[in-house]
């Protein structure tokens, strides 16, 4: 199966409804072909319909930052895969160090939002990632293996083309330090191994890099033989680095 390369904007909690009305214009131009690549940019909630409108007849998707482990019901302040999915968003992010960091989400709660994503015909990008600790106590692999054996019997429910591994060194995110092209093949490729050989998942499955990926290192990423797309947060903020990503592929 010959998979497209992944390119994903997270805007995280920015901008406001003018200043998201703005980026989404000035992105909404991007030109790639369509055979060899996947843009997604995943929006806060609120701006959905916005991102989804405005990228009609584009070749861009439109994607949430996470979603609910619930269907429906008394979850106030929750919302469901459907929802997102009413809204014409084609992704979601889940398991985002954030959210892990933030709001503690552990494998059951995990592996639920996997199932209700997938349920509502979400495609999934799935983050795992180490801290600066458990790297500098060489627990990293230990880490990434647990990570993904906690959801691996919801992941092996999926098609292969409807979810994204995204590693994300939670050292690397928002501080302006990367992990160099050489440790981030190593860990893309020991994940590649990992879903193979110990969860019987094909080697196929697209991995992507999610440690602050800038137009200035994106280039020397991409030419790792592992590494099939980009996370990326700050930068694709502004439309021109976001690009500049984009066309460094």
């Amino acid at each position: 199966m010959n998979l497209k390369t992944c390119i994903v904007a997270n805007w995280k909690m920015n901008l406001n409804r003018t200043e998201a009305q703005t980026l989404l214009r000035d992105l909404s131009n991007i030109s790639v072909k369509d055979s060899e690549y996947e843009i997604v940019i995943c929006v806060p909630f609120p701006y959905l319909l916005l991102a989804s409108e405005q990228f009609q007849g584009s070749q861009l998707q439109t994607g949430s930052q996470d979603c609910s482990s619930h269907a429906v019901g008394a979850y106030t302040g929750e919302t469901s895969a459907a929802m997102i999915r009413s809204c014409n968003a084609n992704y979601t992010l889940l398991g985002h160090s954030e959210r892990r960091r933030y709001h503690g989400e552990k494998a059951t709660e995990l592996s639920a939002k996997i199932r209700e994503a997938h349920a509502a015909q979400l495609k999934i990008i799935f983050c795992v990632g180490e801290t600066l600790e458990e790297r500098e106590q060489k627990l990293h692999f230990n880490c990434i293996h647990e990570q993904i054996g906690e959801v691996a019997s919801a992941l092996q429910e999926l098609p292969l083309d409807s979810f994204v591994i995204a590693y994300e060194p939670v050292w690397a995110i928002g501080t302006g330090k990367t992990a160099s092209p050489e440790t981030a093949q190593e860990m893309h490729a020991y994940i590649r191994n990992v879903l193979k050989n110990s969860f019987s998942m094909a080697p196929q499955i697209r991995i992507i890099y999610g440690g602050s990926c800038t137009p200035e290192n994106a280039a020397t990423l991409f030419k790792q033989p592992d590494i099939d797309g980009a996370l990326v947060g700050g930068a694709s903020l502004n439309a021109a680095s976001f690009k500049s990503i984009i066309h460094s592929y």
